[in-house]
């Protein structure tokens, strides 16, 4: 799909000198040469994310994150890992995470706070603990303790919402289009109801 966008790229800029050099600037904002535009500009967008670049190109969003190794081995072994908005302190492998570790976004305003637990690929994997924002006004954050699969929550766990509702049970991150939920859903006002769900959502103050 890269090498596709690529070459699309190359041929819409082709195509622009072209009718820049014979003047003709009619077809360069013809509708259909337009729709060629967004779809490249979105394509590029996407693979310009931080997440992607992290997942396919580690050693490139190291460079671009300004990635330092304060203290240890961030290759294979024990280290500390900080960037421009994160610290990661514990087990490396291949210059990512792998092995027991806990990370912290320095951004608290940022949906997830902290992430502890196992590793793998730079991704929880297995059991750990994934923490979310504190909403103003609540003294507790949103904490989820579980299993994990390549970060998503995979499995048998407890989230504690922050305005007092646990849910527990069996996660299934990746069987359906959505993610499933089947547990038991302890409200704060001390009822409960068991059943499946397919999403979550997040109370807010509006």
């Amino acid at each position: 799909m890269l090498i596709i966008l690529i070459l699309a790229s190359l041929f819409i800029l082709w195509n622009t000198l072209l009718q820049i050099k014979t003047n003709d600037l009619e077809n360069i904002f013809h509708p259909v040469i337009l729709i060629f535009y967004t779809i490249i500009a979105i394509g590029w967008f996407y693979y310009s994310s931080p997440e992607y670049i992290h997942e396919k190109f580690p050693w490139v969003y190291r460079v671009v994150e300004n990635t330092k190794c304060v203290e240890g081995y961030c290759e294979d072994g024990f280290g500390i890992e900080e960037d421009n908005h994160s610290i990661y302190e514990g087990r490396f492998k291949d210059g990512r995470y792998n092995g027991e570790g806990n990370w912290v976004n320095k951004q608290t305003h940022k949906v997830i706070w902290k992430k502890s637990g196992s590793w793998k690929d730079g991704q929880l994997h297995g059991y750990g603990t994934q923490i979310y924002f504190k909403e103003d006004g609540y003294t507790n954050p949103t904490k989820y303790v579980g299993y994990f699969s390549n970060g998503k929550k995979d499995g048998y766990g407890v989230e504690t919402y922050y305005w007092g509702d646990r849910f527990e049970g069996n996660f299934d991150c990746c069987s359906s289009e959505r993610p499933l939920r089947t547990g038991k859903m302890n409200y704060a006002d001390g009822t409960s109801k068991e059943g499946e769900w397919e999403i979550v959502t997040y109370r807010t103050n509006n």
